[in-house]
């Protein structure tokens, strides 16, 4: 296909969708300027004829017409109003003129001449115009905007269309909506030639889909459409699917730009405070001594301790998706930055402390293994004598990576929650309400969920760990038996006391430490010739996601049916 033939289909295809959005006849076009066409191109001025067709050409040879204007937007010849009115002018033709809804400002002559087809709207009226995304969001584009919304013209929708005027300039060109009443939110999408109609019911019915076939954003959220594309990519691809999504000024207490010679703690353990770049694509770090870039390069981000980790921030921003992120947040033409009004917006997903602690520690063991392969590469490069050492670690490597850690396996069950084969207590014999005295109360109620186990299916214990999943530890019952040993020495006997000999044959246990507090993990076996009891009297099947007394008729058929 000619590139006159893909344009043309390009501009056929913007065409097809303002015509949605035409009801009757009050429909205007509104082309006081001569447009650019291919004649006009180098290589292609000896052509008699056009082959390269703007959207208003084919409205026009389809019969709509055209408003009859002067190229003097001073002159107004057509002082009819419309429903609908199609505006189609040059970019940034200059020279620069005294803006017409406000003689301080200074706008091109097209931006003069869409305000003059913007007065031709009746009170619903509806005006389509072809921009790039700068008068949207430029600070000068901003100015021109509030302008025109104090005079009732508001920007309801933004449609980007794919190199519409390729042969001319490669900026994405956007379909720029105004309507004369304001929508609350913006509605925003991307055109194409299957989704004409379902950008226009979206938009029509207020309905929000995705950035293809359109979504509803607040106003004052939009920043760019590569922007929306990351965040959407980002939740699309389920990478933090159901985690919280926020933004960096609501997790923190302070975003203060670092001036020449200012004096700043580098140390990682002063503050949770994460340090981020303000040009180019260097790593967020926790620590300056990381970082090549001067230090009034920098933003210092003062982040609140309860909602976010300051090695989880630096771990999100440092990802694939979290520097795309800071990518599309940047300014400037020739040298690009970011703002600190845009750094407070950056986006971040937040899950729960635990996992942001969960995927830190995961992200330094990827890290570490990733510097000792590479050791192993180099070692391989330079000494392939070795050879059969070097097997050996990378049969290790094998090992360590095609297996979940134990740790890691913990984290999973505390994620799901209590069920059939897991069950939380948040101690095992001490009571903090009763000035951590014995409980025998609170041991039952551990040790009788280990019966059910070993009756049901087999499970795990974790003591340690409250109903809502969160990880209490069990410091101070370990500090009453002076040390960890003792402690598992007691705990040991007391299952032994009250269970009998299946405490050797099916009970294990072992304390772990996790978020930097030990739990004890005890897994349970399932018995399959013999009956568990507690206290050789109570016999206790797991139900989900409880332990269940069984007594007469229930203990006699389980029991006969399961042993």
């Amino acid at each position: 296909m000619k590139w006159n033939e893909d344009q043309n289909l390009k501009s056929k295809i913007v065409s097809d969708y303002i015509k949605f959005f035409i009801k009757n006849n009050s429909f205007g076009i509104y082309k006081p300027i001569k447009l650019i066409y291919d004649t006009d191109l180098p290589g292609y001025q000896n052509s008699t004829k056009p082959k390269f067709k703007h959207v208003s050409d084919h409205l026009i040879s389809e019969g709509y017409a055209e408003i009859k204007s002067d190229h003097n937007y001073e002159i107004d010849i057509d002082k009819s109003t419309y429903d609908t009115v199609f505006s189609e002018l040059p970019l940034n033709i200059g020279p620069k003129r005294k803006f017409i809804l406000h003689n301080k400002i200074k706008v091109g002559f097209e931006i003069n001449h869409l305000a003059k087809s913007l007065l031709k709207l009746n009170e619903k009226g509806t005006l389509f115009f072809l921009s790039s995304e700068s008068l949207i969001l430029g600070a000068k584009g901003k100015k021109i905007l509030d302008e025109f919304e104090k005079n009732n013209f508001f920007v309801n929708s933004v449609i980007r269309t794919h190199n519409l005027w390729a042969p001319i300039t490669n900026i994405d060109i956007f379909i720029i909506c105004f309507q004369k009443k304001k929508k609350d939110k913006l509605f925003i999408g991307t055109l194409n030639d299957r989704n004409l109609k379902q950008l226009y019911n979206n938009f029509s019915k207020n309905l929000s889909k995705d950035l293809t076939n359109g979504i509803w954003v607040k106003r004052d959220s939009f920043h760019s459409f590569h922007r929306l594309e990351i965040e959407e990519q980002i939740i699309s691809k389920g990478d933090y699917s159901g985690y919280p999504k926020t933004n960096l000024e609501a997790i923190s207490h302070e975003v203060l730009i670092l001036k020449p010679g200012e004096k700043t703690p580098v140390s990682e353990s002063d503050g949770n405070i994460i340090f981020v770049p303000k040009i180019g694509n260097s790593n967020v770090v926790v620590n300056l001594k990381d970082t090549t870039l001067k230090h009034h390069n920098l933003f210092k981000v003062v982040l609140d301790e309860k909602a976010v980790l300051k090695e989880y921030a630096m771990y999100f921003f440092n990802t694939e998706k979290g520097k795309a992120y800071r990518k599309s947040i940047e300014r400037g033409s020739t040298i690009k930055f970011i703002s600190k009004e845009d750094l407070k917006s950056l986006v971040i997903f937040l899950p729960s402390i635990s996992m942001q602690k969960k995927l830190v520690k995961s992200s330094e063991k990827l890290d570490n293994l990733t510097e000792q392969i590479q050791g192993l590469k180099r070692n391989l490069a330079y000494n392939p004598n070795q050879i059969n050492q070097i097997s050996k670690e990378i049969n290790s490597f094998s090992e360590v990576l095609n297996s979940v850690s134990e740790e890691d396996k913990i984290y999973d069950m505390i994620n799901v929650g209590e069920n059939k084969t897991v069950e939380f207590k948040k101690t095992f014999a001490f009571n903090a309400f009763t000035n951590n005295k014995r409980d025998d109360a609170l041991v039952k109620a551990s040790i009788k969920n280990i019966v059910a186990f070993i009756n049901s299916d087999g499970g795990t214990l974790l003591i340690g760990v409250n109903d809502d999943g969160e990880v209490t530890g069990m410091e101070e019952e370990i500090e009453k038996h002076k040390s960890k040993d003792n402690f598992k020495l007691y705990f040991g006997d007391t299952v032994a006391e009250r269970i009998g000999k299946l405490r050797n044959t099916h009970v294990n246990f072992k304390l772990f430490e996790i978020d930097t507090k030990n739990i004890l993990v005890v897994n349970c076996l399932k018995s399959e010739t013999t009956p568990c009891f507690y206290n050789k009297k109570e016999f206790y099947i797991r139900q989900n996601p409880k332990a269940q007394l069984l007594e007469g008729d229930e203990l006699y058929d389980y029991t006969k049916k399961r042993f």
